[in-house]
């Protein structure tokens, strides 16, 4: 989105700022829940600082993903073109959605899903549905996009992470591959793993959304006690 990039130009970095804007509102305690690409930034964060009650790694990056033309895509000199296609891109999805909304939750969750789009429309509710509309009509482009593509992080920052840690990853994620799942589990032998049935990325929708979501608040609150 719109948070700027001269913060920080890689996980470790940006898990810095963020501890230190923590502590400057006398945040102390708190748990980590790490998102798609948001995976290396919240490893490194819960191995830094020893605040840290809990990590949650949800559908997460835990290393670089691998992209065609990636040397190309990531020179600064091609940021506001990308800009521009992106702005055009989400211009006509969001049209889409408003014209075919149950049609455009099945493309939405075909774009980031390794099922066919029949049996991805078995696995979409009205409520999953409901959300997925209002999530794409709030989505848009962002210089992100930079940050995001160039992610990576070393297996030791992995192996610092001492605190509780859950894992929550779907086998038919094509955007973040399962193997970042895995990744993870090896290098942190203590951590607990659910294996969503999401239909892609998006484990909030899908046939285990909700008890996904129980299990999470659980392990949250659970480690908030002790």
């Amino acid at each position: 989105g719109r948070t700027p990039l001269q913060l920080a130009d890689n996980p470790e970095a940006l898990a810095t700022f963020y501890a230190g804007w923590l502590a400057s509102r006398q945040i102390e305690h708190y748990t980590v829940y790490g998102i798609s690409a948001g995976g290396p930034t919240a490893i490194a964060l819960a191995g830094l600082d020893t605040g840290v009650h809990a990590l949650v790694l949800a559908c997460a990056m835990t290393h670089r993903i691998s992209l065609p033309y990636h040397r190309l895509l990531i020179q600064p000199v091609l940021q506001r073109p990308l800009q521009f296609i992106q702005w055009g891109i989400w211009a006509y999805v969001k049209d889409k959605i408003r014209k075919f909304p149950e049609e455009a939750a099945v493309r939405m969750v075909e774009m980031t899903s390794l099922l066919p789009r029949e049996t991805i429309r078995t696995h979409i509710s009205e409520t999953d549905a409901s959300l997925l509309y209002e999530v794409g009509l709030q989505n848009g482009p962002g210089r992100g996009v930079l940050f995001d593509i160039t992610q990576d992080l070393g297996q030791e920052r992995l192996e610092a992470v001492t605190c509780p840690v859950l894992i929550v990853h779907s086998k038919s994620d094509r955007a973040v591959p399962f193997e970042h799942a895995e990744y993870a589990r090896r290098s942190i032998p203590h951590a607990q793993f659910i294996e969503s049935k999401s239909p892609g990325h998006l484990i909030w929708i899908g046939p285990s959304a909700r008890r996904d979501e129980r299990m999470i608040e659980r392990f949250i609150a659970f480690n908030q006690m002790t």
